[in-house]
């Protein structure tokens, strides 16, 4: 599948769930950025550029899958129906239950395929599975115990990865009802990124499992789709109580499985949602609260608690400029003030280069070869003037900001040139540090 381009946007996702059962589709909420008036906006230079997405919500990850459907069908040429929205693609996928949504997305890929042979269009009625032209085999559920051990196949996270922590939970709403006819759903905690020399890194949980009891599990976009997976952030708990949460639940694994009606703090044999719970108890932390000692601690309570929050989506967003006055030198050389905004809704600590210079250095922000780097702290959704300089026949100016997510540092950078009072040329390039 292809690899999504960056987009300019922070997105916060704003869901509305029902206590029980299946979460309603609902859109994710976007917050608008300030607005800069220039000319030319989001040229993008690929430099080393992985493509990713920082997803917590099944709802963020099946949206990438969406828009790389409508990208594919763009770039072959392949008009969408105008009444193709992300709902239908929803409602399609998940009105099957035989292949995971990477397979879904090849399907789909198949049939645009066909379309731009035939010159014809893309509609709701294609997203529908069709067995006579399926070219896919049917995948069994491969990542259950798979983690702390060699993988039996590639996980699915195509560029991007989750931005976990260790000892978040992972509130699975797509299980089957129980013979109790109660939907209770799933939960796992995440233990962390893991390395398989093979396949690379991967998100590790721990999770207990009927029949396989305790064991150390892969979470990726497959899995995160299929279960309508959403992350769970413990508000209150330090890096400590994190990592003793997790502990607990390691020293627990390969402990059977047993349906426990009652809280338990230490147990032969284990449910999914009480291990997490003992797991947290026994770091002093009640999630659950509300649940007496004799009640099943249900995996939709971490949901309910007053002590878990959904994390939120979030994409990093580059720094603009605007061009805010010129001041001329010998008729050849000009200094600029310019307003540098960020539009993300989090505070940057980055850097700009207090004198012009060559596109070649500006793009990657080069230290190594830029020689006024000047600390740059912009507040969320605000704006900082700064002055830049002439520097000989350079006519470039640069800032960037770092950011992490798993292992990987990465490197954000906007540069601008055709410096004009009021508009400028901007260029991005997100690289790996």
């Amino acid at each position: 599948m292809r690899k999504r381009k960056l987009l300019s946007l922070i997105t916060a996702m704003v869901l509305t769930l029902c206590l029980v059962g299946t979460i309603p589709f609902q859109a994710k909420q976007t917050a608008s950025a300030n607005e800069i008036d220039v000319e030319t906006v989001e040229e993008l230079v690929s430099l080393e550029e992985p493509g990713y997405e920082v997803s917590f919500s099944y709802m963020d990850i099946l949206e990438v899958y969406y828009e790389n459907v409508i990208e594919y069908s763009e770039n072959l040429n392949v008009e969408v129906d105008d009444n193709l929205k992300l709902e239908d693609f929803y409602n399609a996928y998940y009105s099957q239950d035989t292949y995971l949504i990477s397979e879904y997305v090849d399907y789909l890929e198949n049939i645009i395929e066909e379309k731009a042979k035939n010159n014809s269009n893309l509609m709701i009625s294609d997203l529908e599975i069709n067995s006579g032209i399926m070219l896919l085999e049917e995948t069994a559920d491969w990542w259950e115990g798979a983690g702390g051990q060699e993988l039996p196949q590639q996980p699915n996270y195509e560029g991007w990865l989750y931005e976990l922590k260790p000892g978040d939970i992972i509130y699975e709403q797509g299980w089957e009802s129980t013979n109790l006819g109660i939907e209770l759903g799933h939960v796992a905690i995440v233990h962390g990124l893991a390395v398989d020399f093979e396949y690379g890194d991967y998100w590790a949980v721990l999770e207990s499992v009927n029949p396989s009891g305790v064991v150390c599990s892969v979470i990726d976009n497959d899995r995160f789709v299929k279960y309508k997976s959403i992350v769970l952030s413990v508000d209150s708990a330090t890096t400590a109580q994190r990592e003793n949460a997790v502990r607990f639940c390691w020293n627990e694994f390969s402990k059977p499985y047993a349906a426990q009606l009652t809280k338990a703090t230490s147990a032969d044999a284990w449910m999914c949602s009480t291990l997490i719970w003992a797991a947290y108890n026994n770091s002093g932390i009640d999630l659950c609260p509300n649940v007496g000692t004799y009640e099943i601690v249900k995996p939709i309570d971490f949901f309910n608690s007053s002590f878990t929050s959904v994390a939120p989506f979030m994409e990093y967003e580059y720094l603009q400029f605007q061009v805010i006055k010129k001041y001329d030198y010998l008729f050849v050389y000009h200094s600029w003030d310019i307003m540098i905004t960020n539009p993300n809704d989090f505070l940057v600590r980055g850097l700009y280069n207090a004198r012009l210079c060559f596109d070649t250095h500006a793009l990657k922000f080069d230290e190594q070869n830029l020689s006024h780097e000047t600390d740059l702290v912009i507040a969320a959704n605000a704006s900082e003037p700064v002055f830049i300089r002439h520097n000989g026949t350079a006519g470039y100016a640069t800032a960037c900001y770092k950011f992490t997510i798993g292992s990987v540092t990465y490197k954000m950078t906007t540069c601008a040139n055709n410096l004009k009072v009021g508009s400028c040329k901007m260029y991005y390039s997100l690289t790996v540090v």
